[in-house]
C-alpha cells in the first residue's frame, strides 16, 4: 500500500511538473498566433456624446457630437477643436487632411487644414463626399438631399420623399444612396438623376444606416416587422457588390438574435462588417459567420457609429464621450 501511495504521488508531482514547464513556455515564447480583437476605450477628454466617426487614416481621424464638439486623433491622443458653433453635430467625413465636413441639422462646416467654418446655412443629418467637388448632404429640412460642386449648392429632390433624418453614402460620383430612416426604399444616384431602389425586404422594413468603404461594397441597416419576417431577428444587414442586387446577409445564431433590435449603425470594408448598438454591442461578420466582440456591461451605453481604417483599426464612439478602438494582438 505505501508503495503503491508513493508511486502515485511522484505521478503526480511529475504531472505538476510537466504543467508548469509548459506554462512557462507558453510565457516566454508567446501563443504563436493571433488571439482575436481587443476593444480598448481611449480617453476622449469630454463627456459630451458623441454621434460619428470618419477619418483618413490611423492618424488622422475625426469624430463630432452634442454642442458643437469636434475631436482630433493625431495617432497618440485625442483633442478638442474648436467647431465655432453649439450646434449638435451628427455626422463628419474626412476627405482628405484639408477636407473635412461636419454637418448638423442647421449648420454644415469644413474643415480646410487650419480652421473650422460655416461653408452652408443649413445643414441635415449625414454627409459624404468623393472630393472637394462632389459633397452630399443629407436629412434635415432639406427637403430632399444637398450637393456641393466646388463652387455652389444645389438641391436635388428624392423619389422616396424626404424626411427630418436621412443617411447618405456612395462609392463614386455616380454611385451615391441615400437611405430615408423611416422608409424602406433607397434612392439611388447614377451620376444623372435619383432612381427609387427596393430591396428584397418585407414592405413594413425601413432603413436605418448605409456605410462602405472601398469602391466595390455597398451595406446598409434595416429594421424589419417581426409580424412580416419569419425570424426572431430585429434587423438585417444587406450587401451590395459590384453589379449585384442588394442581399441579405446570414442571420445571428439565435441565442443573439433578439439583441439586434439594438444596432443602430454599420460600417463595412470588403466583404466584413461591423454593426454597433445600445448596451455596448459590437457585432462582427467575417465574411462567413457572425460574432460577437464586444458587449459592455452597461444597458445604458449606446453606440452611436463605428468606422475603421482598416478591419484591424476599427473605432466606436457613443454616449457620455465615449470613444473606444479594436486592436488585433498576436501575443499575450
Amino acid at each position: 500500500m505505501n508503495v503503491m501511495i508513493a508511486l502515485n504521488l511522484a505521478a503526480a508531482t511529475s504531472l505538476r511538473v510537466v504543467a508548469l514547464l509548459l506554462a512557462l513556455s507558453y510565457v516566454l515564447t508567446g501563443c504563436g498566433g493571433e488571439r482575436g480583437p481587443e476593444w480598448i476605450r481611449a480617453g476622449s477628454g469630454t463627456t459630451h456624446t458623441l454621434e460619428a466617426i470618419h477619418g483618413n487614416g490611423p492618424q488622422d481621424v475625426w469624430a463630432v457630437g452634442q454642442a458643437g464638439t469636434i475631436l482630433h486623433f493625431d495617432g497618440s491622443h485625442w483633442s478638442p477643436v474648436d467647431s465655432g458653433t453649439d450646434e449638435n453635430l451628427k455626422a463628419v467625413w474626412a476627405q482628405g487632411p484639408k477636407d473635412v465636413w461636419a454637418v448638423g441639422e442647421r449648420v454644415t462646416l469644413h474643415w480646410d487644414g487650419a480652421q473650422w467654418t460655416r461653408a452652408a446655412d443649413s445643414g441635415g443629418t449625414s454627409v459624404w463626399a468623393s472630393g472637394p467637388e462632389d459633397v452630399w448632404v443629407a436629412g434635415g429640412n432639406l427637403g430632399g438631399v444637398l450637393h456641393f460642386n466646388g463652387k455652389e449648392w444645389t438641391s436635388s429632390p428624392l423619389p422616396t420623399g424626404h424626411g427630418s433624418e436621412a443617411d447618405v453614402w456612395g462609392n463614386g460620383p455616380g454611385n451615391v444612396w441615400v437611405c430615408q430612416l423611416d422608409q424602406g426604399n433607397l434612392a439611388h444616384w447614377n451620376g444623372t438623376s435619383f432612381k427609387a431602389e427596393l430591396p428584397r425586404l418585407p414592405t413594413s422594413s425601413r432603413c436605418r444606416d448605409l456605410g462602405g468603404s472601398d469602391p466595390v461594397d455597398a451595406w446598409a441597416l434595416y429594421h424589419v416587422d417581426p409580424y412580416d419576417y419569419p425570424s426572431e431577428q430585429k434587423m438585417v444587414v444587406l450587401h451590395k457588390g459590384g453589379g449585384e442586387d442588394w442581399r441579405q446577409l446570414s442571420l445571428l445564431d439565435a441565442a443573439h438574435r433578439e439583441d439586434t433590435s439594438r444596432w443602430t449603425a454599420l460600417w463595412g470594408t470588403t466583404g466584413k462588417v461591423w454593426v454597433v448598438g445600445s448596451g455596448g454591442l459590437v457585432d462582427h461578420f467575417d465574411g462567413q459567420v457572425w460574432n460577437r466582440e464586444q458587449h459592455w456591461d452597461d444597458a445604458a451605453l449606446e453606440l452611436h457609429d463605428v468606422w475603421g481604417s482598416s478591419e484591424k483599426d476599427v473605432w466606436v464612439v457613443g454616449e457620455n464621450g465615449l470613444v473606444a478602438r479594436r486592436a488585433l494582438s498576436t501575443s499575450h
